[in-house]
């Protein structure tokens, strides 16, 4: 299944069901996550598991992110943008 780029405002939330936090940005096939106490990240959509009633899972588990764990290097998967 293909998804599309999250709306602004939509909640984020883990495949373990945590809440990280809003989208607040989008560009192309990625997304930026306000994610409090945290430096935002990008994700692209390919991290998307299912999109519902205004609200985006993710395809990674709460463990995973905390970790610091990146997949790709080309907007595949979970990744981190380092803005200046």
């Amino acid at each position: 299944m293909t998804f599309r780029t999250p709306s602004i405002g939509a909640k984020v939330v883990t495949r373990d069901g945590h809440l990280l936090g809003t989208v607040v940005a989008a560009a192309g096939s990625c997304f930026k996550v306000d994610i409090p106490l945290w430096p935002d990240h990008w994700f692209g959509i390919d991290a998307i598991a299912a999109e519902r009633d205004g609200e985006v899972r993710l395809r990674l588990d709460k463990d995973a992110f905390s970790s610091g764990r990146r997949e790709g290097i080309e907007h595949l998967g979970f990744h981190v943008h380092h803005e200046t």
